[in-house]
C-alpha cells in the first residue's frame, strides 16, 4: 500500500495535490492494464483460435504469474451459488 504524504503549503491547494495523486492511480491502472492485454496478445499468437476457452485462460494465467501480475480464476467461488431445491 502506498501512502503519499505531501505538506500542503500555500503553493498547493488540496485540489492540486489530489490531482497529483490521481494521476499516480492513473498511470498504475494504465501500466498494468497494458501488462495484461501484452499478454492476452501474446496467447492468442501463440495459439490462435478455435481452441476453447479453458485452454486460453489457463496459457493467459501462466503468462501473467510470470510476468509477476496476481490473478485468479474467474467467475464465482465454489460454494457462493445456492441452488434451490424445488
Amino acid at each position: 500500500m502506498m501512502i503519499f504524504q505531501h505538506r500542503v503549503t500555500e503553493e498547493k491547494s488540496y485540489t492540486e495535490i489530489n490531482t497529483e495523486i490521481m494521476i499516480k492511480d492513473e498511470n498504475w491502472y494504465n501500466s498494468i492494464t497494458n501488462r495484461i492485454i501484452k499478454c492476452a496478445i501474446e496467447v492468442h499468437k501463440e495459439l490462435g483460435p478455435g481452441l476453447m476457452e479453458s485452454v486460453y485462460e489457463v496459457c493467459l494465467k501462466k503468462l501473467m504469474i510470470d510476468d509477476g501480475l496476481f490473478c485468479q480464476k474467474s467467475g464465482y467461488p465454489s460454494g457462493s451459488i445456492q441452488r434451490s431445491s424445488a
